[in-house]
């Protein structure tokens, strides 16, 4: 692991610390929850544009070549 991803994990770490302070285990599980769903419906979304994109690179490739 290189030296920005140990700070990375130190940081998100340190916020959790933070942010679970003065919450009760059931906010804590909640908000986890929560943000376990953005994060999942994030990848999807690159995930879609990435496949999006690679379709249209491929249409892109296809009318760009030379009919012999």
């Amino acid at each position: 692991m290189d030296t920005c991803s140990i700070g990375l994990v130190t940081a998100i770490g340190a916020a959790a610390a933070v942010i679970a302070k003065d919450l009760s285990s059931d906010e804590i599980a909640f908000l986890s929850a929560v943000l376990t769903q953005l994060g999942d419906t994030l990848a999807t979304i690159a995930a879609r544009r990435d496949c999006k994109e690679k379709s249209n690179n491929a249409v892109t490739v296809k009318s760009n070549e030379k009919v012999v």
